[in-house]
């Protein structure tokens, strides 16, 4: 069996050098002969850019002024919603502390509370 797997890697090596073959040709006979490594062509010429005005300092402030208040503005906006995500994800989670609530921690408060040093349950 094992000289089977040696003629298949062996002919399997075979096809990769063949099919690699057709590409290193490919590169050195471009046009010219130099391969390669050989001269570039010349570059297409390139059409003048028409210039374009420069916006004024006085534009070009108001639209910072504008950018910079709109951003503060969805910046405010964005903390404030995390921050009653927050609050209402933790009331959801640990209950309310509102008059009730305050009621109950009272009647299960242990009285008179213990001294600092002592176990607590």
């Amino acid at each position: 069996m094992i000289p089977l797997m040696r003629r298949l890697a062996a002919l399997l090596t075979l096809l990769a050098l063949f099919a690699a073959a057709p590409v290193a040709v490919a590169q050195t006979n471009q046009g010219g002969g130099g391969g390669a490594f050989g001269p570039l062509p010349e570059p297409a010429p390139e059409q003048t850019p028409v210039p374009t005005v420069a916006p004024t300092t006085e534009e070009q402030s108001d639209t910072d002024r504008t950018l910079l208040f709109a951003i503060g503005g969805g910046l405010l906006a964005l903390f404030l919603v995390i921050g009653y995500v927050i609050i209402r994800v933790d009331l959801a989670l640990t209950g309310s502390y509102g008059q009730g609530g305050r009621r109950l921690e009272e009647a299960s408060a242990v009285r008179p509370e213990p001294p600092r040093t002592a176990a607590l349950l």
